[in-house]
């Protein structure tokens, strides 16, 4: 009998994927319009993949300590800041500001944190300057595209008048040496009347192009 077997097996599986979905939510249930600051100690220090998880003990107006769980960026983005597993351990009293949780329920999303050792950590990227225009070696200034132009109108006035490739039957390997079918730019084939394609990739080369800070109009035709 296997089906008990099976049914253990799939209580288990949909254990683990609730728990993996629980630890790792959206950032939407923060609210990022809101900046808090806390300062207390450290119970708990996690860094892990996806996230790093702090908890901390905070001491209210009351005189209550309240555990505050805090949540980190990407471990890449908090390693860019300089913080690593050697910058917290559990004992010490650190200020964290964040971005609170909608409910009210004690939590946060990290935007930096001051350590036991009086070193600053910035995570939060919201005040970061807008990237620069990245610049292309040996490729033209970036122009910006006329008004109303679009991509398609852009691709016809740059193709070239004739195909840089014809195939003249003579190379190994052509399709059109053997005479069953005509290469794909021969004109023969070119002139070919075929039904309407389901999707048009003309031009996609330039979509990079639409994003402006990285756009270098007129260098890439």
């Amino acid at each position: 009998m296997q089906t008990p077997k099976l049914t253990l097996l799939l209580i288990l599986a949909h254990c683990l994927l609730a728990t993996t979905v629980l630890a790792h939510h959206s950032a939407v249930v923060f609210d990022e319009s809101k900046s808090i600051q806390k300062t207390g100690k450290v119970t708990q220090f996690i860094m892990r993949n996806p996230h790093m998880i702090i908890t901390l003990d905070v001491t209210n107006d009351e005189g209550e300590i309240v555990e505050w769980k805090i949540e980190g960026q990407s471990i890449a983005a908090m390693r860019e800041s300089g913080f690593d597993r050697q910058s917290v351990k559990v004992g010490d009293v650190v200020t964290i500001k964040m971005h609170p949780l909608k409910t009210g329920v004690p939590g946060g999303l990290i935007q930096g944190m001051i350590g036991a050792d009086g070193k600053s950590y910035s995570m939060d990227d919201s005040d970061a300057p807008a990237r620069r225009r990245q610049v292309y070696p040996a490729l033209m200034p970036w122009e910006p595209p006329p008004d109303g132009e679009t991509w398609q109108m852009r691709e016809k006035k740059t193709r070239p008048s004739e195909l840089p490739i014809i195939s003249d039957g003579t190379s190994a390997g052509d399709a059109s040496a053997t005479g069953i079918m005509a290469a794909a730019l021969d004109p023969e084939n070119l002139s070919k009347i075929r039904p309407p394609e389901p999707f048009d990739l003309t031009g996609v080369w330039q979509f990079r192009g639409e994003e402006e800070w990285r756009a270098n109009y007129g260098s890439f035709e």
